[in-house]
Formats: C-alpha cells, structure tokens, sequence
C-alpha cells in the first residue's frame, strides 16, 4: 500500500485516474479510512479536504 501525505485544506477537486476499478481511500490523522470513492474513474469537483491527512490506493 503506498501513503501519500495530504498536504491541503479546505474544499478542493480531485480525481482517481488510477487503473480502471482501482478505489481511492481517503484517511483521517489516525490513518483510519473514513471514505472509499466508488473507483476509478472517479473525481469530485468540491470535497472537503479538512479531516483528509492520507490518501491511499485499495
């Protein structure tokens, strides 16, 4: 599993163009995921960013 340090706040996009299917799980300080978007291709234009601190692949 790769981590990747979030290193933004407030509201802002994002999108999962990884492998087709692939989901992204998104973690809060505790590295205890809190939100799974449905998979790749996925994005959302305004997501707020404030409890996020990792995202990884899943």
């Amino acid at each position: 599993m790769r981590r990747v340090r979030d290193p933004w706040f407030g509201d802002g996009s994002w999108i999962n163009h990884q492998t087709t299917g692939t989901q992204a799980g998104f973690r809060d300080n505790e590295f205890v995921v809190r939100w799974v978007d449905p998979g790749a291709y996925f994005q959302d234009e305004i997501a707020d960013w404030t409890w996020v601190h990792y995202v990884t692949n899943c």
